[in-house]
């Protein structure tokens, strides 16, 4: 059975190497993921398990970044610092062997935006740092300056600013859906780096009072299922030994 997920697994990358059709490719994820669970539940868990696991969320998460923000998706009120506080939440329980993730930002902070986007764009930005920090912490934020919401990343270690710029220009990369995010929303991605730390913020228009607000899920949702936006963006950080 495990050969078998093995050979499906390559099948699927190949496929999305290939630029098949997005439809497709998530059928035969349905079905991947699906094989997976039956095989957990009458095989012996192993690492070799595992590794079938994780290479099914890193396409899965290829290609949720290779679909750019919609921009006819509704406009909902969205509390930052709520978003943030649970996925800092979220992170920090699953990689706190390796990683301390906090959030730092104020309370009353509603932008108005595509929620999806901007809980998938913030993932990446997370994923980024919990990847390539230098140190052991790292530091979400949301605050309102003027009219804008912004929203930040820190971690340690410095990042180049052409490395950056040339990220964002990656189509299907974190940092380029982020900034197709930023983009879509009027605004930018912007770096804040010195040698101690490197911060990534987005800006994001702040909500009018007449926008329907948008009910955020709860954190235990994401924790408690195993394909949640959350174990799919940072499966390299959650499961570092079994990154391919």
């Amino acid at each position: 059975m495990q050969t078998e997920l093995f050979d499906t697994l390559q099948h699927i990358q190949a496929a999305f190497a290939a630029k098949e059709n997005e439809t497709v490719l998530r059928a035969e994820l349905q079905t991947y993921f699906d094989a997976v669970q039956r095989c957990a539940r009458t095989a012996q868990s192993d690492e070799t398990l595992l590794f079938a696991r994780v290479g099914g969320l890193q396409i899965l998460r290829a290609l949720q970044n290779r679909i750019p923000p919609q921009g006819d998706a509704p406009v909902f009120a969205l509390s930052l610092p709520a978003l943030c506080e649970n996925i800092s939440f979220c992170a920090d329980l699953l990689c706190a062997s390796r990683k301390r993730v906090f959030f730092t930002g104020e309370t009353e902070v509603f932008a108005a935006c595509r929620p999806h986007a901007v809980l998938w764009a913030t993932l990446n930005l997370l994923s980024d740092a919990l990847l390539h920090s230098t140190g052991r912490y790292v530091f979400v934020d949301a605050a309102r300056t003027g009219n804008r919401a912004v929203l930040t990343v820190s971690g340690e270690g410095e990042i180049s600013l052409p490395a950056f710029y040339a990220a964002q220009k990656r189509t299907g990369g974190g940092l380029w859906f982020a900034a197709q995010t930023a983009n879509l929303h009027g605004g930018g991605l912007y770096l804040c780096a010195s040698a101690a730390f490197s911060t990534v913020a987005f800006s994001l228009p702040v909500a009018e009072p007449h926008l329907p607000q948008w009910r955020l899920p709860d954190f235990t949702d994401w924790l408690s299922d195993g394909l949640s936006p959350v174990y799919i963006a940072l499966c390299d950080s959650i499961f570092p030994k079994t990154a391919l």
